[in-house]
């Protein structure tokens, strides 16, 4: 079985009217996979990996790539 951690943290009082919540989910285990699903969606989530490059583009949206070549 994989080992993991998922760790909550509400952020301050001058950062709470935006920012529900810190999720913080790790494992050690490269073959460890996860999915969620959580709905509604009336916030919008910004979801960062180790080891990924992100650039956000002029028309709002994200280009993601490996920083592994794997």
């Amino acid at each position: 079985m994989a080992s993991e951690t998922f760790l909550t943290c509400k952020p301050s009082a001058k950062l709470s009217p935006h920012i529900a919540y810190y999720y913080f989910h790790q494992s050690a285990d490269e073959n460890f996979q996860q999915f969620f699903t959580y709905y509604p969606h009336y916030k919008n989530a910004l979801t960062a990996y180790k080891s990924v490059n992100y650039k956000i583009l002029p028309d709002f949206t994200a280009e993601v790539s490996s920083a592994k070549k794997n």
